[in-house]
């Protein structure tokens, strides 16, 4: 389900846009030499490779063009469960959150002079919380404004753009799910997310720590 959402989010979307897209967590053809100049740039300090190789694609001096081409899908079980789930995300949020923190001043620049707004919507991307995070705390909110607008006595100003914004997220994610065939599966795992969003709310703090910088989480994992 969720590289399903990335595939529509990051690259579908993206490539209707005509914006450079997201490879992380996908395979990619590269010109070569694009890829020999994103790999010597690469930033020592900032780890991993993929979010780093990225950036470099975005802050390249030429506008890289890319084509989202879904056909080949590889299928890889890595969190199928609480323990399996929790070393694999310390290492990708360290790796998202670090290359945020480091790399937030070149795409920024790269924004400002080059008009490149696939820079700073990646900049956003990776300093954007967990998708389970944003989708448990936001009914958390609206349920918070309509008490809060009640207590105050005004229900006609204050819970509106809260609603809205909880209706367009719930209406996109069951349009998102029937168009990937998962809305049975999805109702299934729905009550698991609570769990898994405090969980990802920990390691998303724990991967930002100075002694996971630069280090390699191993994940177990099964083809």
């Amino acid at each position: 389900m969720s590289e399903g959402l990335n595939d529509l989010m990051f690259r579908a979307a993206g490539c209707k846009a005509g914006d450079t897209l997201e490879i992380s967590g996908s395979a990619a053809l590269i010109r070569t030499g694009l890829f020999k100049e994103a790999i010597d740039t690469l930033n020592p300090k900032a780890p991993g490779f993929d979010k780093n190789f990225m950036v470099n694609i975005l802050t390249t001096a030429d506008k890289t063009r890319m084509v989202y081409l879904p056909y080949c899908i590889v299928r890889e079980e890595k969190t199928h469960t609480i323990a399996a789930h929790n070393p694999q995300r310390l290492r990708w949020f360290g790796e998202q959150y670090f290359n945020a923190i480091f790399s937030s001043r070149t795409l920024l620049r790269t924004w400002a002079t080059k008009r490149r707004w696939s820079a700073l919507w990646y900049l956003i991307v990776l300093y954007r919380p967990p998708r389970s995070v944003q989708v448990l705390v936001l009914p958390l909110l609206l349920a918070g404004e309509l008490g809060l607008a009640w207590y105050m006595g005004d229900l006609s100003s204050t819970f509106i753009p809260v609603l809205l914004s909880t209706c367009f997220v719930g209406l996109s994610g069951w349009l998102t799910l029937g168009h990937l065939h998962l809305r049975s599966k999805a109702m299934h795992f729905i009550i698991h997310l609570p769990v898994l969003a405090m969980h990802n709310i920990v390691n998303a703090f724990k991967s930002i720590k100075s002694e996971n910088r630069g280090k390699f989480i191993h994940t177990d994992h099964q083809l």
